[in-house]
């Protein structure tokens, strides 16, 4: 992670990292909370600057067999146990009167990005409902109607999850009451332009906040057609 003037915190992001791989995870926690504390960083910058590029780092020594998937396990730990002692912080904001539900599709593992996702809504006074991994179409459809949720989140990294994630998108849009929720995908499964395109989803994003951003807008949008 070397240094630029698009990514000025690298550096702290290097230092973070190089503590975890060391097993310091104590100090490279409260090095970052020192910098928040301090007002040097915020949490939408520690997610996006900080935490997603040390974590994409760290698959990518483990892929090159640079360090170990026990490596690997230690710091996507660390990064979420960070993230849970934010937790009052994202709460505490003003609430918009808007509400998303999240789910990664199929068995996916990767579960990181769409909780960093999710808390970057919940900051931005969405009213959140994270459901994880492993979760039945069903059950997603039946959160996104129980929680009246304008936005349905969906993450999916495995490229054949592709065909779960159009059969979730068509069930939804068939189903009575929530036909019209709008739904966003990310993941590494879209990184092909205008591949979420075919799955009928109304948007992509490719980091939280930009997911916060097109979610307002489409919204946004919407609301003004129907005045």
């Amino acid at each position: 992670m070397s240094s630029s003037p698009d990514q000025p915190l690298s550096d702290l992001a290097q230092r973070y990292l190089d503590l975890l791989l060391a097993t310091r995870r104590d100090q490279a926690t409260s090095t970052l909370l020192g910098e928040l504390h301090a007002g040097r960083l915020t949490i939408e910058r520690l997610y996006l600057e900080i935490l997603q590029p040390v974590l994409y780092e760290v698959g990518r020594r483990w892929q090159a067999n640079e360090i170990t998937i026990a490596h690997e396990h230690f710091v996507s730990a660390a990064a979420q146990s960070l993230m849970s002692r934010l937790y009052p912080q994202l709460f505490a904001t003003t609430r918009r009167g808007r509400a998303l539900v999240s789910a990664c599709v199929g068995d996916e593992h990767h579960e990181i990005g769409l909780r960093m996702v999710t808390d970057l809504f919940e900051l931005n006074g969405w009213d959140t409902y994270y459901l994880g991994t492993r979760i039945p179409a069903k059950a997603i459809l039946a959160a996104v109607a129980a929680r009246g949720a304008h936005v349905l989140a969906l993450s999916v990294t495995i490229p054949e999850h592709r065909v779960d994630t159009r059969e979730l998108i068509l069930a939804l849009r068939s189903s009575p009451g929530i036909a019209t929720t709008i739904v966003l995908v990310g993941g590494a499964a879209f990184s092909a332009p205008g591949s979420w395109r075919e799955v009928g989803a109304d948007g992509y994003a490719s980091d939280a906040m930009t997911a916060v951003h097109l979610a307002n807008q489409i919204f946004e949008q919407r609301a003004t057609r129907h005045a």
